[in-house]
């Protein structure tokens, strides 16, 4: 009986190795029978060391079924056949972590409960766009928050920075992931560390069969979260300066310089804000501190009268004081005593002979440089001053008798700082010496 059965064993030894071996299947679906799955479990086996190692996680586990049965056969796959048909297999592989619940929807799935509350405290401060200098006095969300141990495709882990990035965008997510631990406040890490741990058995109970986003597998829904934020926001404003005028007795009038220069001051503002999502909807100032007062510009203007030669008729001032270097000699309006050139340093004051309007103010090339024509309220007579260093008046402007229109200098066709000086009528040149007791080499 021994030998017997003895002879027996050696036989079904021999018949197992010959024709006993394995179906594999993969959701139902059969993809090999093989005599030895040494080389299915190490495709497996490659394929989720390779997925884990992709996805930054320790490890993770093939989500479908799989089924090994034995079987009789005469007919085996060889290796390679049953691995290629494994990885052509649409396989799902799961890892074993946390899922961020707002009322009862995932918004996303980590690895653990730190990284989880890394994401929220990410979300609040990119929501409420939270600066190195804001504080963040309260937060909430308007959800029922939740987590939730769980397994699930490993394909749904969530970075910390996905969530801020949906709700407020990938710069302030970016900016809300520098310099995190600095910017979490106290309440923060009250509200976000603190959320409750919902057990399997409790999970299984809130959770609908019927809705498919109470399955583990369903996407998260970033958007899913509402969050509302309370923080204090310190602001540094420009206050900026005023500009004042002073009488200055000792200046023509017309002229203007300024005494003091202006300054912009500077204050802190203190702002509380209530956001909700990324918008700000209330915003109230708690505190307004002036840390430095602005100057005041302070521009001293002429009062003093004009000196300068009186016209014969009394109506009329001659425009500058100076040296008559050309007068009634030569050739051109010089030669006939209708124009006068005046001498002085460059920058003397040129006055307004009458009151009245400034039809030019410009160079035009014509070689009186920089030129002012003043035409006279009495519509009689303009008067013409040229070569200019800088212009005062404008075209258009309407001046006092007095006032002064420019500066004195040397530009167009001019040898020295000097005003050319003429009196019109409809366009024809006046002989200055009916207006003015004029001779050359005078001074005026």
């Amino acid at each position: 009986i021994i030998t017997v059965g003895f002879v027996m064993a050696l036989i079904l030894a021999v018949l197992s190795s010959v024709f006993g071996g394995y179906t594999i299947s993969i959701d139902g679906k059969t993809i090999g029978r093989v005599q030895n799955t040494q080389a299915f479990s190490s495709a497996i086996a490659i394929q989720t060391q390779t997925v884990a190692r992709n996805y930054h996680v320790d490890s993770t586990t093939i989500g479908n079924k799989i089924e090994i049965q034995p079987v009789w056969s005469q007919n085996w796959d060889s290796d390679n056949q049953v691995v290629t048909a494994t990885l052509e297999q649409p396989l799902t592989y799961d890892v074993e972590g946390v899922v961020l619940l707002a009322d009862n929807k995932p918004v996303g799935y980590y690895q653990s409960d730190k990284e989880a509350g890394e994401a929220l405290t990410k979300a609040v401060l990119a929501t409420a766009n939270v600066s190195n200098t804001d504080k963040v006095v309260d937060c909430g969300f308007d959800n029922q928050l939740a987590l939730s141990d769980d397994t699930f495709e490993v394909s749904h882990l969530s970075s910390t920075e996905s969530l801020a990035a949906s709700l407020a965008g990938t710069e302030k997510a970016s900016v809300a992931s520098e310099g995190t631990q600095a910017k979490k406040t106290e309440k923060i890490a009250e509200t976000v560390d603190n959320l409750p741990k919902v057990t399997e058995s409790n999970s299984s109970q809130q959770k609908d069969d019927n809705d498919p986003s109470s399955d583990s597998d369903t996407q998260a829904d970033p958007n899913a979260l509402a969050v509302t934020t309370v923080k204090t926001v310190e602001t540094t404003e420009s206050i900026p300066f005023s500009q004042v005028t002073q009488e200055d007795a000792d200046s023509f009038k017309g002229s203007q310089q300024v005494a003091q220069q202006g300054e912009n001051g500077s204050a802190i503002r203190t702002e509380i804000q209530v956001i909700k999502g990324n918008q700000v909807v209330q915003a109230t100032t708690m505190n307004y501190q002036v840390t430095q007062a602005p100057v005041n510009e302070i521009v001293s203007v002429g009062s003093k009268a004009a000196n300068t030669l009186v016209s014969k008729d009394g109506q009329y001032l001659l425009p500058c004081n100076g040296y008559i270097s050309s007068f009634a000699r030569g050739t051109g309006a010089h030669g006939d005593g209708t124009a006068v050139d005046i001498a002085n340093a460059q920058g003397t004051p040129i006055y307004a002979s009458a009151s009245g309007t400034i039809t030019r103010s410009a160079d035009k090339g014509d070689g009186y440089g920089n030129c002012i024509t003043l035409k006279a309220d009495d519509g009689k007579v303009t008067f013409l001053y040229g070569h200019m260093s800088q212009l005062i008046s404008k075209e258009g402007d309407h001046v006092n008798q007095g006032d002064v229109v420019g500066l004195m200098g040397s530009t167009g066709d001019s040898t020295g700082d000097h005003c050319h000086f003429e009196i019109q009528i409809n366009n024809v040149r006046q002989h200055l010496q009916e207006y003015f007791d004029l001779s050359e080499g005078m001074n005026v």
